[in-house]
């Protein structure tokens, strides 16, 4: 059992190096021929805090080409061709994050929906109730705020899109910029909460600060249970996660 644990992750590591490699030199070539590298950012995948380290990054000249894009951007927006990288997480723990995210953001809102489900029931909701997938998973659909939050990670990455993995994520960034952008360097971890807001995130005039709380952290975590139908529910992010970053939960 160990051994053919040892083989698969060796067959991990090397696909993911033959795919960086492939990718970088279509990085590289692009980066030389004045082009941009975009960053599109999947929700609840660590997307703040590298979003902060890229804008820090992009006030230096080597880094100048890094483009930052919302989440309602996925990689089929981009023009063909475009060079583009996404953080991958774990799917379980990113359907944990945003769940949370989601029951904090919603519940109390006027006009607004709730998510009076468990993590469990609303897992096997998006399973297996056609309406409660159109309804989250509607992927491409605009002015549709929170329900972004819930789009899989597969919509992100396109054939030439490389992808840096939510636990090695600082060093999975930094190899992508120093193969295709070299010299551009993410800055120390003190500068990562120095990011602005979009004015969409603002407050309106006169509206109340929505204060954060205990609440809005996390109230479940990961089981086998939950994570064996999230892996159903987004079978495509499993395979993609296991192909690029190693085992996913289950």
């Amino acid at each position: 059992m160990k051994l053919a644990r040892l083989v698969a992750c060796a067959a991990v590591a090397r696909a993911r190096l033959v795919a960086s490699a492939a990718v970088a030199r279509s990085f590289a070539q692009t980066a030389a021929d004045g082009g941009e590298l975009n960053y599109l950012r999947i929700a609840k995948s660590g997307s703040m805090s590298i979003l902060a380290a890229l804008e820090a990054a992009n006030k230096t000249t080597a880094c100048h080409g890094l483009r930052s894009h919302y989440h309602e951007t996925i990689a089929r927006d981009l023009p063909p061709g475009s060079a583009s990288f996404a953080v991958l997480r774990d799917p379980c723990e990113r359907f944990v994050s945003v769940f949370d995210h989601l029951r904090f953001k919603l519940t109390g809102r006027p006009g607004g929906p709730e998510l009076t489900h468990d993590a469990v029931t609303w897992a096997r909701a998006l399973r297996d109730d056609p309406k409660e997938r159109r309804r989250w998973l509607n992927v491409g659909a605009r002015g549709v705020g929170h329900y972004v939050v819930p789009w899989p990670q597969t919509a992100y990455v396109g054939n030439d899109t490389m992808t840096a993995c939510l636990p090695t994520l600082r060093a999975d960034v930094q190899g992508i910029l120093d193969r295709v952008l070299p010299g551009c360097v993410l800055p120390p971890v003190a500068t990562l909460n120095r990011v602005k807001r979009r004015p969409s995130d603002r407050r309106r005039p006169g509206a109340r600060r929505r204060r954060t709380s205990a609440k809005h952290a996390h109230t479940v975590k990961p089981s086998p249970e939950l994570c064996s139908v999230v892996n159903e529910v987004y079978a495509d992010d499993a395979r993609l996660w296991r192909s690029r970053c190693g085992e996913s939960r289950a």
